[in-house]
């Protein structure tokens, strides 16, 4: 039998996990042992839980509410949210939470505080916000050419620094680098990579166009650990690839075959985990 896996979220010294009744445990991170439990007067199952990068505040997300709990004073409050906003589509990016509608996207901070920017999603956006504290990409529909672009926005001022129209984009295979000089982004079509800064000749650094054969698909991207390679893998062969970060070449590197459908989902220790399902 199957078990549903609950939001979790790691900290320096511990671990929160939401509670199949709605509550959020605080765990020791090196023994398990149970430290405090957090009872949000919530019966909902928690969907997403966030914390910010100074460790202080999280987030947590139900499908009816969402609570912004200060971890040192443990006490909380429900964040109130304009009537057509897509709680469940919730990003964190920048120690920001994220939520979008129909028309704007809803930024809060972790005082709480609200602003909010346009937003026109495309017909078929999966509303995923990537980025850092410093920018954040997402798919938008350009009324101008009636196509998808990736949008890019600093993340301080919301001011759009650029945007480059794709095709067949997937926002869950997009590797933003440590020291945030490359955004890498999988298409159907494509592999590319960005820089969040444009400059005269445009955001786009290369493009490495992939076989338009879908026993030759790539379905996953990752990034080393080391900013030093980025890594592809066909989902129906099993072949792993690496892209030079500069320039885009593409090196076979290795080939096995996979039950399912494999896709990268991490790299630790020199090593690529790769999950099938």
């Amino acid at each position: 039998m199957s078990e549903k896996r609950l939001p979790h979220a790691v900290l320096k010294d511990s671990i929160y996990c939401a509670t199949a009744s709605g509550n959020i445990i605080k765990l020791d991170i090196s023994d398990g042992k149970p430290l405090q439990e957090f009872t949000l007067e919530n019966t909902e199952e928690v969907k997403k839980l966030y914390a910010t990068s100074d460790q202080k505040k999280l987030y947590a997300v139900y499908k009816e509410s969402t609570f912004l709990i200060d971890l040192k004073t443990e006490e909380y409050q429900q964040l109130m949210f304009p009537e057509g906003s897509r709680r469940y589509l919730t990003s964190f990016v920048g120690n920001r939470l994220i939520v979008p509608s129909k028309t704007k996207l809803l930024l809060i901070d972790s005082e709480g505080q609200t602003k909010t920017i346009p937003y026109h999603p495309s017909v078929w956006s999966d509303h995923r916000i990537k980025g850092t504290d410093q920018f954040m990409v997402y798919e938008e529909h350009d009324k101008q050419t009636d196509k998808s672009v990736l949008v890019c926005l600093d993340s301080d001022t919301n001011k759009q620094l650029w945007k480059y129209p794709v095709d067949d984009l997937d926002l869950s295979n997009v590797e933003v680098s440590p020291n945030n000089d490359f955004i890498f982004v999988l298409t159907n079509r494509a592999v590319m990579a960005f820089t969040p800064n444009s400059k005269e000749s445009g955001p786009l650094i290369w493009k490495t166009d992939l076989e338009k054969n879908y026993l030759s698909e790539i379905n996953s991207i990752y990034l080393s650990d080391d900013s030093s390679a980025l890594y592809g893998l066909e989902t129906h062969q099993g072949k792993l690839y690496e892209f030079d970060i500069k320039t885009g070449k593409k090196t076979f590197l290795y080939e096995k075959e996979f039950p399912g459908t494999p896709k990268i989902v991490g790299n630790f220790d020199n090593k690529l985990y790769i999950h099938s399902t």
